[in-house]
């Protein structure tokens, strides 16, 4: 059902990629040079990139849902729970080891999870780059909600040590296992 309960739902989140990274490299627009990132001391990033769509036909019927973003994931690593930081990364700016992670129908490079990239022209800090939360979730491959997730964990930690978890509120609860 949708949010109002007049419609059926039908709709799958998918985790189809991961990556450990000791440090990233992004674009500083404003700028006009890269900047490198680094984590706190003792620890490195892990990105994971989620697909989120609603499947069917909407010509009879036009169903939406207030769209799952970056804050209904948590990374459980070995017994501690963690979220992303929104602190990590400014969506606005490219990562430029993601230049070539695309989305999971091979079409765009992958934003950030949650977000679409637009020119407005506008903003100098950015080089008139802005970040939007995406809002609602439609039917079709070409409203999916697709992109990464970047959280900060311990410099040892292994793919073994960590378990995504979905939290979908009164749509359930998922989780995700790591291996290559």
């Amino acid at each position: 059902m949708d949010v109002q309960g007049l419609k059926d739902l039908n709709m799958g989140v998918v985790v189809y990629r991961h990556a450990f990274l000791d440090s990233y490299t992004w674009w500083n627009g404003a700028l006009g040079n890269y900047q490198v990132q680094k984590p706190r001391e003792g620890y490195r990033y892990f990105a994971v990139w989620i697909h989120e769509e609603m499947f069917g036909d909407n010509s009879t019927y036009d169903p939406r849902i207030w769209a799952f973003d970056e804050t209904s994931f948590r990374l459980q690593v070995k017994d501690t729970v963690i979220e992303s930081d929104p602190n990590l990364h400014n969506p606005v700016n490219r990562i430029k080891e993601f230049d070539y992670q695309y989305d999971y129908y091979n079409t765009i490079t992958a934003p950030p999870f949650g977000y679409y990239i637009y020119y407005s022209g506008t903003s100098p800090e950015t080089a008139g780059m802005v970040a939007m939360p995406t809002g609602w979730l439609r039917m079709g491959k070409g409203n999916a909600i697709d992109g990464y997730v970047l959280f900060e964990v311990p410099e040892k930690t292994m793919e073994s040590d960590l378990l995504l978890l979905g939290n979908f509120a009164r749509f359930g609860n998922a989780y995700w296992r790591f291996t290559r």
